[in-house]
């Protein structure tokens, strides 16, 4: 059995040195290699640790808490690796603050002490000229954390960090102005903002010029910037730029009308991984309904209508119900492309598809006649409160 000497050396310290490296990858190296050892060497492993971080040993109260964060020779418990990192930072340990700031940074634990140790670190290393930790330490001074809510000194951080080229920074600081949060509104303020994050690859600020520029916010309406800024966001697939360009092309706002562009943007905006943008579907809707840029056809317009209605689209659910009115106005019989679309809509308890359904079966349009099917699907309708079908339940006994 090896002594705790003899755990130390081999278990932090391969080359023979006293300190081993403290960067979370290494440590977690370290952590691989006692894979090697058995139960027993873990247990005296640990507990040599302990009985040297009790002692005060500020190196080995990091190495505890670290082993307490990972739980990969104890069990993951982040409660009392906060415990050995603070003992550690009491007793000078630097990697053991930073420590803890990841723990507050990534939001897994918070307490006043966390929030304290961040607070401090942050500030030495804003003045150091840290972009990062100017960006965050202007967070705190904006929210209030471990300090009073000071938007001016806030400000004056994001404007540094900004200054530095980080984007985060500059589209804080275009919402602030944008928004008048503890300022007074400047939209130009706010645009040379969010201009500067876009330029400089911001993921969301092209999409705020957009439409600023388009709804004239502050600013001089003008489509033709707003289409460039569209533009810009829609390069990186953002399913509410696409939409927002794709009506632009439908509309002719800014670009000569094009309804084959704008229905290609629409669909790429509606595409079904994840559950595509609502709004762009029903844009599609309508679209079909009214035969703009491609042939009417009311199957593929309900269809994208409960697309949009599935996801919260209110008006698509009011859509829905309004074309059906107009199939019978104009003495058109439901067939079975509705027949497909109402089952799988009914399916995934659609209530509007399920009383369709049901009427179908009923009344055999686009499918045989058959009451006790159109009984199972007013059923679940009633179940789910439609009056009507409780009726129709009633009636077919």
């Amino acid at each position: 059995m090896n002594s705790p000497k003899n755990l130390e050396a081999k278990a932090l310290d391969s080359s023979g040195k006293k300190a081993v490296a403290t960067e979370r990858g290494q440590v977690r190296t370290e952590h691989k290699d006692l894979a090697k050892t058995d139960l027993e060497e873990y247990a005296e492993t640990l507990e040599f640790y302990r009985r040297a971080a009790k002692q005060g040993d500020a190196d080995a109260q990091f190495r505890l808490a670290v082993i307490y964060e990972e739980g990969e020779i104890v069990e993951h418990d982040p409660d009392e690796a906060i415990v050995w990192y603070c003992r550690a930072i009491d007793n000078g340990h630097a990697k053991a603050q930073q420590r803890l700031v990841d723990l507050y940074h990534y939001g897994e634990r918070w307490s006043p002490k966390i929030t304290a140790v961040t607070y401090d670190w942050y500030s030495k290393n804003a003045e150091h000229g840290d972009s990062e930790a100017q960006f965050y330490l202007a967070e705190m001074y904006e929210k209030g954390l471990d300090t009073k809510p000071d938007v001016a000194t806030a400000i004056s951080w994001y404007r540094k960090a900004a200054a530095q080229a980080h984007v985060e920074a500059s589209y804080r600081l275009g919402e602030i102005y944008e928004n008048g949060e503890g300022v007074s509104t400047d939209c130009n303020e706010a645009i040379a903002w969010y201009r500067k994050a876009a330029l400089n690859e911001h993921w969301w600020a092209p999409l705020k010029l957009g439409k600023i520029y388009e709804s004239g916010h502050g600013v001089k309406q003008d489509y033709v910037e707003a289409v460039t800024w569209y533009r810009k966001a829609a390069e990186s697939e953002y399913r509410e730029a696409l939409f927002r360009l794709g009506r632009m092309y439908e509309n002719g706002r800014g670009v000569n009308q094009d309804y084959a562009e704008a229905l290609a943007l629409y669909q790429k905006a509606a595409a079904d991984a994840g559950h595509g943008y609502p709004a762009a579907k029903f844009s599609l809707g309508l679209m079909y309904e009214e035969g703009r840029g491609v042939p009417r056809d009311y199957a593929k317009a309900i269809a994208w209508y409960f697309g949009a209605a599935n996801w919260g689209h209110t008006e698509a659910k009011f859509k829905i119900e309004e074309l059906h009115k107009k199939m019978k106005a104009q003495g058109l019989e439901l067939d079975e492309n509705f027949f497909a679309l109402y089952y799988r809509a009914a399916e995934r308890h659609d209530l509007e598809a399920q009383v369709r359904l049901a009427e179908m079966y009923y009344y055999g349009r686009g499918v045989d006649e058959d009451h006790a099917e159109a009984a199972t699907w007013y059923r679940k309708a009633a179940e789910q409160g439609h009056v009507e079908a409780g009726k129709m339940l009633e009636l077919l006994g």
